[in-house]
């Protein structure tokens, strides 16, 4: 009896994923949502630095077109430029080490928090 109800609660969790799952990615990124995040990734693009994924530094082109690629992948699953940022932007989907971010005139910085700064200066003061 306890192993029917155990598959029977793991079917039934199983399910519940699968729908949430199927209902997330019909949602498609807001329009003004990617248009900011993809003006996030030209500044990634014109930054001069370089970016270290997986121990493999890139120049700032490399790096704007893999997150590019990235959110094509992705952009039905998220709703904000942070939600990029956190999920997507800033540590490996393979290896989940964080990207750092290494550039000329300062120490070398792990991205979410270089994004998050670079994203502030896209948005208009309070």
């Amino acid at each position: 009896m306890a192993i029917r109800a155990r598959k029977t609660i793991g079917a039934s969790v199983a399910s519940t994923i699968l729908i949430l799952l199927t209902i997330s990615q019909t949602h498609a990124m807001p329009a003004s949502a990617k248009e900011e995040t993809l003006k996030l990734i030209g500044l990634v693009e014109r930054s001069g630095c370089q970016f270290d994924r997986n121990g493999e530094l890139s120049e700032a082109t490399d790096a704007a077109a893999h997150l590019r690629r990235k959110l094509k992948a992705t952009e039905n699953r998220l709703q904000t430029t942070e939600q990029f940022i956190i999920h997507v932007a800033s540590s490996s989907s393979i290896s989940n080490k964080p990207y750092v971010i290494h550039c000329p005139s300062s120490a070398p910085t792990q991205a979410r928090p270089w994004l998050e700064q670079r994203l502030k200066t896209l948005r208009p003061a309070p």
